[in-house]
């Protein structure tokens, strides 16, 4: 969902073909040789560096999306109720417990279906009482109660209505992260 500046240009080299768009673990798996490649250190200590990513590739003939998903989660709302979106349990890059391939999934779509991806910036926002000085993170739950509550609402007004509640949420406290969703 959010890419470094570096990632934005090498997801635009590595999206090219029509083979990406119903495998789109591939291109995760061409981001991470191209992060492990670049980033280099010059001392014995590796970096560890990448990113969390949603690719989707929508196939609006066959009513198909394809998708991979790297370290986060994402939902299709339908009909109010939620379909969790999982992937592999790794970045995109250098990793501990690293698999060989990023994996590609398929999923039917239904007319009004809406998918979300998102950063982990909303659900870790602090906020709640001021009487808890760090405050209590937002949490997933609360992003699908949310969403599942505003899916049937245009999009502009979701936003407008998600902004709103994570400004209240936050109860004068700064943001800690960056937000972004894409619906």
């Amino acid at each position: 969902v959010m890419t470094p500046p570096w990632g934005i240009s090498a997801l635009k080299e590595f999206c090219v073909t029509e083979e990406d768009a119903v495998n789109p673990g591939t291109i995760l798996d061409r981001m991470r040789n191209f992060i492990k490649t670049t980033l280099v250190s010059d001392s014995n200590f590796p970096i560890d560096d990448g990113m969390d990513m949603t690719i989707c590739c929508f196939d609006f003939a066959t009513m198909e999306m394809h998708y991979a998903i790297a370290n986060q989660t994402a939902f299709i709302i339908r009909d109010g109720k939620a379909i969790t979106l999982k992937g592999d349990k790794m970045p995109v890059g250098r990793y501990v417990i690293e698999k060989e391939h990023f994996t590609s999934q398929t999923i039917s779509l239904q007319k009004g279906d809406t998918v979300y991806c998102f950063s982990d910036g909303i659900q870790d926002q602090l906020g709640g009482e001021l009487s808890n000085e760090i405050g209590d993170k937002f949490l997933r739950k609360n992003l699908l109660s949310f969403l599942q509550a505003n899916s049937g609402k245009p999009l502009e007004t979701q936003c407008q209505l998600l902004d709103q509640t994570i400004t209240k949420w936050r109860n004068g406290r700064q943001q800690v992260d960056d937000m972004t969703l894409v619906g």
